[in-house]
């Protein structure tokens, strides 16, 4: 038998590179292993489905704090086999609702403002962010790498949680991103360094960018899957982005200056059917974007086709979501790869 010691070493290694079952697995084998992998058996974690993300959130409270040692999450309300809960309107399943509900406690990661708790207990996507929440909230301290893919729409962008560690957050899924009464609220998480969103509109009146610059301030690697590229606008909110003035003392509001890259996805595909008018507004718009991107170092706009809405997500999408999340906790460059960038203006 292998000294402990050396068991210890090898846990370490064999609960990082997969989604959580090598962790799960080895406290079966012997009492040996289950010591040896202890404090690396949740290092790397998936969480898919409305009920395991219940569940999830109830273990981690129920143990102490210093075995919460969660250094890779991805959290999916997705899971295998399972009907598509946007198809229908409704849960998953009444076991899930049920453990959703029966998780809910009122002032543990309520956002101000916030909606009262008896319309939570009513609401399946109010539910599920404050499950999320939860999870969030238990390994704030340790967490470094944090992917979530949400079917459920939300009325706020980021969850009202402050991490210690958390370098890199993707966050997946539609959001409201109007409501400014919630930026003084916002809890700064100065280590997070890598940041990516879709279902991103920039206009006038968002408050996406102060939001960001409220919640991650030191930010350096920003990810946006655009749902509004052609609108006017889009171009002014981008120089907001990568040129805010320059002060002594960064102003509250005013975007991170320590920015290093900016992602676009070219983002949703413009609607069919459109007059000439229509269609002519549409291609000046996406010329001054493509030539503005180009124009601009720091943006990489990716080579990619414009995606479509869709109120439920393939499989395809599943995998892909999960495969980045476990290209990063490898090491590898995820969707910071910038070697499909688009290297030349758009002609329309």
């Amino acid at each position: 038998m292998l000294p402990l010691e050396l068991w210890i070493h090898i846990c370490s290694f064999a609960c990082t590179g997969d989604d959580g079952t090598t962790g799960r697995s080895l406290s079966f084998v012997s009492h040996t292993i289950r010591t040896a992998s202890e404090d690396f058996r949740l290092r790397t974690i998936a969480v898919r489905g409305e009920l395991q993300i219940a569940r999830f959130a109830q273990y981690l409270e129920s143990i102490d704090v210093k075995r919460r040692k969660v250094e890779n999450l991805y959290i999916t309300t997705w899971a295998p086999g399972s009907r598509r809960s946007s198809d229908y309107g409704g849960y998953a399943s009444a076991q899930s609702e049920q453990a959703l509900i029966d998780l809910y406690r009122p002032g543990i990661c309520d956002r101000t403002p916030g909606p009262e708790p008896e319309d939570i207990l009513e609401d399946r996507e109010e539910l599920l962010c404050h499950a999320i929440s939860r999870i969030l909230r238990a390994v704030a301290e340790t967490v470094l790498i944090a992917h979530i893919k949400l079917d459920a729409y939300r009325d706020f962008i980021f969850f009202p949680v402050k991490f210690e560690r958390l370098e890199e957050l993707t966050i997946l899924g539609a959001f409201e991103c109007s409501y400014k009464a919630y930026i003084p609220h916002l809890p700064a998480n100065p280590t997070l360094r890598r940041l990516k969103l879709n279902y991103v509109a920039l206009y006038h009146d968002t408050t996406l960018l102060d939001s960001i610059a409220a919640w991650a301030p030191n930010l350096t690697h920003l990810y946006f899957q655009l749902s509004n590229p052609y609108q006017r606008g889009v171009v002014e909110q981008l120089q907001k982005i990568l040129c805010p003035q320059k002060t002594t003392d960064q102003r509250p509001g005013q975007f991170p200056m320590s920015l290093k890259m900016l992602q676009l996805h070219p983002g949703q595909k413009s609607p069919p059917g459109m007059c000439g008018t229509g269609y002519a507004t549409i291609a000046l718009a996406k010329r001054d974007l493509y030539n503005y991107c180009i124009s601009e170092p720091r943006i990489v706009l990716r080579n990619h086709p414009p995606f479509l809405y869709r109120s439920t997500h393939s499989a395809a999408e599943e995998r892909e979501a999960m495969d980045e999340w476990m290209d990063r906790v490898e090491g590898g460059l995820g969707c910071w790869d910038d070697s499909d960038r688009m290297k030349s203006p758009f002609t329309p």
